[in-house]
């Protein structure tokens, strides 16, 4: 499974996860079997007031064939465009990106519900 995990840092399995999806400055994409990962930066361009970080973040994720993302907090429009996409969201945070990978792989991560969805 392809992951994408939202980094606050580039220190590999040491990274912080960031603590928003949207804005965060790097994006880990790991395959979850083996191990093996790549990190990258989030180049989406936004203006000052551009209320589509979130969005735009999400389709670049989109265009990188994961099944699913890893953040703490994920914007309305990032949840549309992600799951529009068949992309899982799961929440994880306060804590580096191994702990995030463990967390997932033991199936401890909670799914990623928005406020006033009743999903």
């Amino acid at each position: 499974m392809q992951l994408a995990i939202s980094l606050l840092e580039d220190k590999g399995m040491d990274s912080p996860v960031s603590s928003t999806f949207g804005s965060s400055p790097y994006f880990m994409f790991v395959d979850a079997d083996n191990g093996f990962f790549k990190i990258r930066p989030n180049l989406v361009k936004t203006g000052a007031g551009d209320t589509d970080t979130d969005a735009k973040t999400a389709q670049m994720i989109a265009r990188n064939n994961v099944d699913a993302v890893i953040s703490d907090k994920f914007g309305q429009k990032a949840y549309e465009v992600l799951n529009k996409a068949g992309i899982w969201i799961y929440i994880f945070f306060d804590s580096l990106v191994e702990e995030a990978l463990k967390a997932f792989r033991r199936g401890q991560l909670a799914a990623y519900e928005p406020a006033g969805t009743g999903i």
